[in-house]
């Protein structure tokens, strides 16, 4: 059992739970399979439901399981649900889950009515590319098993807002591939996308695989340590363009507003809860409410986006998914505002931030 009880788990967006570990797919980037290997070790549904207790004690309201592939072994975790299930309706619905998973998951949907009655309502998918030669070629046929947004759209139907993982600088890249991205981002209405420049993982194919072609690099002052067979100037262009058009701020708010209205509304109808709806949770809520109005709605520079998007929310009575919205958009924008101005993050693996390139589009 970790020592929940060491951790101000209040203070956390998020807290963390994890039911097993490894993941049978050998995508050429990841370091998964070597690291933990192919077969997923598991924790029994004892544990995980211990570990719950633990947890809601502490005060979350939302846990992350954080499996490398939370259907790694769909059988195991088709046994996990009913006990979630079970332990949540006993609760009343105290927690709200999210996962990650590969993106075949679309293709249960035995599993995806369990999760939907489970309380899950985030599944971080690695989606990659929307380039389907290049999911060729890195080996992640899995997410080829049905077209992209119709899995993302199965996705939306059962409630679960989808956060997907985004790489730039693979082999397969061409001058179009950013515009194929910012297509995809618009037509799958996801809002969140870790946009991020590929870096090679030691004990990797991909890394065997360019370090036999002379291609890994030293990384001091680069976003990256592999020698991209495009113009590395032309892949932190790529990159910078694909962020700051998907975080314009009228852009990452309209599909938020997109998932309010065509995937929050799938949710079960989630029982009144105690502890969630507790005088604490309130203040707390209004507090953050507070901030967002002055810091966004009154001094930011997009608030009339902000206020076209916030106020249907609040005459719906929409507050928690108002306070998701605007928090994680400002993030967000802030975030690709800075990248803009040259404090960049565009390789998560990358052991410290480069200095700012002279000259980069935007």
């Amino acid at each position: 059992m970790p020592a929940y009880h060491l951790t101000p788990i209040r203070r956390y967006f998020l807290a963390n739970i994890q039911f097993s570990s490894g993941c049978p797919y050998s995508c050429e980037f990841c370091d998964i399979p070597a690291l933990y290997g192919k077969n997923p070790r598991l924790k029994t549904p004892a544990q995980v439901l211990a570990e719950l207790d633990q947890i809601l004690a502490g005060g979350a309201t939302s846990v992350y399981f954080v499996d490398d592939n939370f259907i790694g072994n769909q059988k195991a975790t088709l046994e996990l649900l009913p006990h979630l299930i079970e332990w949540q309706r006993a609760h009343r619905y105290p927690l709200r889950f999210a996962c990650e998973a590969t993106l075949n998951i679309a293709k249960n949907e035995r599993v995806l009515a369990l999760m939907r009655e489970a309380g899950f309502v985030t599944i971080f998918c690695g989606i990659e590319t929307p380039e389907p030669q290049a999911l060729r070629f890195m080996s992640k046929d899995q997410n080829l098993r049905m077209p992209l947004l119709e899995a993302v759209r199965t996705l939306n139907r059962y409630g679960f807002e989808v956060v997907s993982g985004i790489i730039i600088g693979l082999d397969t890249d061409t001058p179009d591939t950013a515009d194929r991205i910012i297509d995809f981002v618009q037509a799958s209405e996801i809002p969140i996308l870790t946009i991020n420049i590929l870096y090679a993982l030691p004990r990797t194919p991909l890394w065997r695989r360019l370090e036999a072609e002379g291609r890994l690099l030293p990384d001091e002052g680069r976003e990256s340590n592999i020698a991209f067979r495009m113009p590395y100037e032309s892949v932190l262009d790529m990159w910078l363009r694909c962020i700051t058009t998907a975080y314009e701020p009228a852009a990452v708010y309209e599909r938020y507003v997109y998932n309010v209205e065509h995937t929050f509304s799938n949710r079960l109808p989630f029982p009144t809860n105690r502890e969630r709806a507790s005088w604490r949770n309130v203040l707390m809520g209004l507090a953050i409410l507070g901030r967002l109005f002055w810091r966004v709605g009154i001094r930011g520079d997009y608030r009339r986006t902000f206020w076209k998007a916030a106020l249907p929310m609040l005459r719906a009575g929409e507050l928690e998914a108002l306070i998701n919205t605007a928090v994680v958009s400002h993030h967000l924008i802030e975030f690709t505002r800075q990248c803009a101005r040259g404090v960049r993050e565009s390789s998560f693996y990358a052991p410290e931030a480069p200095a700012p390139p002279e000259a980069l589009a935007g």
